[in-house]
């Protein structure tokens, strides 16, 4: 099921750049893979049974998953999104929490067990969305949209001067220089 939505004016809402949502998402992982990981190490090294080597990260990288969905349904930023100023919407306000779970959950599983084949591909999907937004499934699942979330500045254009030493132009519109800027 695809998610439509609502056409927004160019300056109220900039797609976040695939460069940034990248950074954003490799921050996120850090967190997310390294300390289910580390914790894993330090099973392994105090010699603990496989079973508790095997289940103790699986359960924390749930936790992660379900952590960060909260963080985007209540503030509508992972802490790597937060850092490089991103936002995810939605067109009928907040996310909810078990529409951010299912996008975690999404990209959780696009990640570490398709050894990054599944993050390419929906990295692709993002970069190849013609609507201009840069969705990606995970996006389209829940009806969601990553935007720049940094301010807009303003650029203010004061009036025009004409240029000092421009060729000057005759009635007809023809260009001449004076002697003076000939030799």
């Amino acid at each position: 099921m695809t998610t439509t939505l609502p056409p927004r004016p160019a300056a109220a809402v900039r797609p976040a750049d695939l460069e940034r949502r990248l950074h954003a998402y490799a921050l996120d992982r850090v967190a997310g893979w390294g300390l289910p990981l580390g914790v894993a190490a330090a099973l392994v090294a105090r010699g603990a049974a496989t079973w508790l080597v095997v289940l103790t990260p699986l359960l924390l990288g749930a936790v992660l998953v379900v952590l960060g969905a909260t963080l985007l349904s209540t503030r509508g930023a992972t802490p790597g999104m937060a850092l490089l100023g991103l936002r995810v919407e939605t067109p009928g306000g907040a996310l909810t929490l078990p529409d951010a779970v299912r996008r975690q959950a999404v990209l959780a599983l696009a990640g570490l067990p398709t050894f990054g084949l599944g993050l390419a591909t929906l990295a692709w999907t993002a970069a190849a969305d013609v609507s201009g937004r840069r969705r990606g499934w995970h996006d389209e699942l829940v009806g969601t949209v990553v935007v720049d979330a940094r301010p807009v500045p303003e650029v203010v254009v004061g009036p025009e001067r004409p240029q000092r030493g421009a060729a000057a132009t005759n009635g007809a519109g023809t260009a001449f220089a004076s002697a003076k800027e000939m030799n």
